[in-house]
C-alpha cells in the first residue's frame, strides 16, 4: 500500500486551531481535525500524529507559537526581572 500524503489543509487548519488555543494538546487537535467536513472530503482516514508533528515543525507560526507557551508558563524559582534587582 502506497503512503498518502498528509494534505498541505489539514497542517493549516491545525496551524488556525492552534493561534486560536496555543494549549492544545496535539492527540486533541488530531481528534478535532477527524471531524472536520473539509478534511473528511480529502479522504484523509487517519492523521498520524507524527507525521502532523513533523510538518507543523517545519512552519515558522509554530516553533513561535512553541516558544510563547514555554514562555508564559510559571517558573519554578523566582528571577529578577532585571540583573542585580534583588
Amino acid at each position: 500500500k502506497e503512503r498518502a500524503k498528509l494534505p498541505e489543509l489539514v497542517v493549516a487548519k491545525a496551524l488556525a486551531f492552534l493561534t486560536e488555543d496555543p494549549e492544545i494538546p496535539l492527540p486533541f487537535l488530531i481528534a478535532i481535525l477527524a471531524k472536520d467536513p473539509e478534511i473528511l472530503k480529502l479522504g484523509v482516514s487517519k492523521i498520524s500524529r507524527s507525521t502532523l508533528r513533523r510538518r507543523l515543525a517545519k512552519k515558522k507560526l509554530y516553533a513561535r507559537l512553541c516558544r510563547e507557551r514555554k514562555r508564559s508558563g510559571a517558573r519554578r524559582r523566582w528571577v529578577p526581572g532585571r540583573c542585580h534587582e534583588v
